[in-house]
């Protein structure tokens, strides 16, 4: 994989200069004028490397950097200005820069600080790969793959299969805890000792896949290496979620990984061994997608050998109440809480739901409903449910276009609990369209990660 070099300068001259020296060096080159645009640009980019002008039109050097490592703490930033004083240098180097370098450039600095700099970015990299591992018990949901109904789905062998072979295919409808199941299997396998790595092949555009899988030269020689996950995978199981998402190509090099234990990294040619298990999953019908000429064959073949389809929560009724009340567990510790559980209406409420969004979407509604009860039980309401098993949000919606339609000066509105109930739906919505995760909730209502948390601590001071 090419690295990615964006350079921040004001003076055209010099961006000329820093671009064609560093594509000389097969660096890929990204620029940006001012401050501001360097952040937004360091968003969409997530470049290796950052070279940094000190002075800019419109916010100063540090505070772009402040606000990149805000984002990305662990990007790498050379600070460069035409005022040499030691004074702005240790300022400089204090508040997260990886080097300093001063105007004019001398051509051998410029390029040496680059490659440290590089080095130490893939450095980075390597360590934020590696805590994707998820053998620790902090911060983890609950599982809720020990169900009854789920489990006799399952049955034992495809415990036994994954003891002797390298592959488990799971198929499932999208939020079914396919995840919680890839962890369990690996927590009982012979590997359990080892790391289990995740990775979301749906997240990564095309070309960057290879070397997310298999890893990179850096240069020609194999000395500059970026680590890819099924080395990192080595004597552990890497889980690959939505496998019908990487391209052709890189599905052929995944079957020979598979077959031999062995790859080249994407610009190497080194055989590099890895001892792994792997775990794949989709919500695609695989066998339509060979057919279609848009899924390998190989890659098919070598996977239907072991796995299970995961039914959806609506069709084992008898998981929904246990998993609720793990879920309930879970999200008291989270959020110190002492919610006891259900009242007779709410599981009753539960349980004639038809929960489209599975486990997810039941895990959901139960830590939106832990951040607005103030009472021992939770009720239907809570859970934005109706006894009947409705949601509430059409009723949120009538009253929206009631409010719209009649004159105010006739009926007046309640705009506060108007807005309040809107506001709570769409970030009940967007909380369950992201899998619970904030980051993304909050892009999807385009707010950011602090804004998001403080409307949910909002909404459950509300309701108490």
């Amino acid at each position: 994989m090419q690295p990615v070099i964006l350079v921040v300068d004001d003076e055209a001259p010099i961006v000329r200069f820093l671009r064609t020296t560093l594509e000389q060096q097969d660096y890929k080159v990204v620029s940006a004028w001012a401050g501001l645009e360097a952040v937004e640009t360091a968003s969409k980019e997530q470049p290796h490397l950052v070279l940094l002008d000190y002075m800019l039109p419109d916010i100063d050097g540090l505070e772009v950097m402040r606000r990149i490592h805000q984002q990305y703490p662990g990007m790498c930033i050379i600070m460069m200005t035409a005022d040499s004083t030691v004074a702005t240098a240790v300022k400089a180097m204090h508040q997260g820069a990886f080097d300093y370098i001063s105007k004019p450039f001398n051509f051998e600095q410029l390029l040496a600080s680059v490659k440290r700099g590089l080095k130490a970015s893939l450095e980075t990299r390597e360590l934020l790969l590696l805590k994707r591992r998820e053998g620790s018990s902090s911060n983890r949901e609950p599982d809720v793959t020990d169900m009854p109904a789920l489990s006799a789905t399952l049955g034992s062998s495809i415990y036994q299969a994954f003891d002797s072979g390298k592959t488990i295919l799971l198929e499932g409808e999208n939020g079914v805890g396919k995840k919680s199941y890839a962890r369990h299997l690996f927590e009982k396998s012979a590997f359990a000792a080892g790391p289990f790595l995740t990775f979301n092949c749906s997240l990564l555009p095309d070309d960057e896949i290879e070397s997310e899988l298999f890893g990179a030269n850096v240069d020609a020689s194999d000395s500059h290496t970026n680590t890819g996950l099924l080395e990192l995978a080595h004597n552990g199981v890497l889980f690959l979620e939505e496998i019908a998402s990487i391209p052709l190509s890189v599905q052929q090099l995944l079957v020979d990984s598979i077959k031999t234990g062995t790859f080249v990294r994407f610009n190497g040619q080194t055989k590099i061994h890895s001892d792994f298990k792997l775990i794949v999953s989709t919500c695609n019908n695989l066998q339509l997608l060979v057919d279609q000429g848009t899924f390998s064959e190989d890659l098919y073949f070598l996977l239907k050998t072991s796995g299970c389809i995961i039914p959806p929560l609506r069709a084992r009724n008898s998981d929904i109440m246990p998993i609720a009340q793990h879920y309930l567990g879970y999200y008291n510790a989270i959020y110190h809480k002492r919610i006891a559980g259900f009242n007779r209406d709410a599981e009753l409420a539960m349980e004639a739901y038809h929960w489209p969004g599975n486990s997810r979407e039941l895990s959901n509604s139960i830590e939106m409903a832990i951040l607005k009860a103030d009472n021992d039980l939770l009720e239907p309401v809570h859970l934005g449910l109706t006894p009947s098993g409705k949601t509430v949000e059409n009723d949120i919606i009538s009253n929206i276009v009631a409010a719209m339609s009649r004159p105010l000066d006739e009926e007046p509105v309640d705009l506060e609990t108007l807005l309040n109930e809107l506001e709570t739906i769409l970030v009940s919505k967007a909380m369950s369209a992201a899998g619970g995760n904030k980051s993304k909730a909050a892009r999807y209502l385009g707010l950011n990660r602090d804004k998001i948390r403080y409307r949910l601590k909002t909404l459950a001071e509300e309701q108490n």
